[in-house]
């Protein structure tokens, strides 16, 4: 395992935005409801993309909607789901990196392309179903997330946070890097010192941690902060609440936040 001490971002890190959930309070698909005219989970990739090496996303319905964007599909059953292919959409490579004629490729930014127009109503699009293990919440998607990818760390970030910090990476291999710090394999943000105001789906895990994830969900638990305790991982302030305030509700979708 690489040394916690000599992480770097841009080579050590898969990002996984996670979207895998059914967004029931938002009444829709929550990585396509629209914040500022932009879809939830698009932001998320675009803002995580340059902080890391390779970049996801978990989804487990409409994958005819997210395919175009470019990204490996994780469903939260750990299984890469084989993205539909159209002419302007090639093949990501093994190493989850978009290649450069991808439709909505991340390389080189036509991401930004994609607008409401371009997306079916997440309502009313027919691949819109249950997901395969719908109580199981974000840890799923971690796992799916610690099985997929190639790298040694796994940084994930939920999808209705659309503020999260554009040093996030960079903050927490700095915190598992610093001369201090313990040997953990796991990292989690919080607000507070002590560990305390917890943002605990916005973690770095290692993926040797995959095992004891199995464990935990086998055991029927599902609580991340919970998860992540037993792991000993080390929490990571940052000091902008703002940063990780999240989205649930229509009303909250419609109110917005600060700009960051």
């Amino acid at each position: 395992m690489a040394h916690p001490h000599h992480l770097d971002p841009l080579q050590h890190l898969t990002g996984l935005v996670l979207a895998g959930g059914e967004g029931r309070r938002l009444g829709q698909e929550k990585g396509l409801a629209l914040w500022q005219g932009r879809p939830l989970a698009l932001r998320a990739l675009e803002r995580l993309r340059p902080q890391v090496k390779t970049i996801a996303l978990n989804v487990n319905r409409c994958f005819d909607v997210y395919a175009p964007w470019g990204v490996p599909l994780w469903r939260d059953n750990g299984i890469d789901r084989p993205k539909a292919q159209t002419s302007q959409t090639s093949q990501t490579s093994q190493t989850g990196q978009p290649s450069q004629t991808n439709q909505m490729g991340l390389q080189e930014g036509p991401l930004k392309s994609a607008s409401a127009s371009t997306l079916i109503s997440p309502s009313s699009s027919p691949s819109r179903s249950p997901s395969p293990n719908p109580l199981m919440g974000p840890l799923a998607g971690v796992l799916a997330g610690l099985l997929n990818m190639q790298t040694e760390w796994l940084l994930t970030v939920p999808c209705d946070a659309p503020l999260f910090p554009l040093d996030l990476a960079e903050q927490f291999c700095s915190a598992l890097n610093a001369p201090d710090a313990p040997t953990a394999r796991a990292a989690f943000a919080c607000t507070a010192p002590n560990g305390k105001d917890k943002h605990p789906v916005m973690a770095l895990i290692h993926r040797d941690l995959a095992p004891s994830l199995v464990q935990f969900l086998a055991q029927g638990e599902r609580q991340v902060g919970l998860w992540l305790a037993q792991q000993k991982a080390l929490p990571v302030v940052f000091a902008d609440p703002q940063a990780f305030a999240n989205v649930n509700t229509p009303s909250e979708l419609e109110a917005g936040l600060t700009p960051a």
